[in-house]
């Protein structure tokens, strides 16, 4: 269980590093619905990566939202360490990141997919075989695109 003590610490650190990287016109936090506070006190990422990476090993989960948040920590590691210069193969960073393996989509799927897609289309009157889609109107698009929602 993570105690309130625990909680604020993470709260401050996150608030912490997201004023720390202002000057580089990086957002760590894009949307909080808590009141701002100016967090902890940080003079770089090293110590950042210091403090998230003790959260992350303090944190033991005893439900999903715990598990969340020390999945939160790990991705903010994984990002953080990105930002100072390790490099990683793109998948392994979008594993750390998201905890998602991203995997290749079979061309068969992408096809099947497609002329579903197409036939939708064609049902609204719009043949891509004549026009491409690039080439569509924004109020042509908007209209088939709700449209569409009314086959799904």
């Amino acid at each position: 269980m993570i105690d309130e003590k625990t909680t604020q610490e993470i709260i401050d650190a996150y608030m912490g590093w997201d004023r720390l990287e202002k000057p580089n016109k990086i957002d760590i936090i894009d949307f909080c619905l808590i009141p701002r506070t100016n967090g902890k006190e940080f003079k770089s990422r090293e110590q950042v990566i210091e403090k998230l990476k003790d959260l992350h090993n303090r944190v033991e989960p005893t439900n999903f939202e715990e598990e969340f948040i020390k999945a939160k920590l790990y991705a903010s590691i994984t990002y953080l360490n990105a930002l100072m210069g390790e490099v990683l193969p793109f998948s392994e960073y979008v594993k750390r990141v998201t905890g998602v393996t991203p995997q290749l989509i079979p061309e068969s799927v992408i096809q099947k997919h497609k002329e579903i897609m197409y036939d939708h289309l064609k049902k609204m009157g719009y043949n891509p075989d004549r026009e491409p889609v690039r080439g569509m109107d924004f109020n042509r698009t908007r209209r088939i695109v709700f449209n569409a929602f009314q086959f799904f």
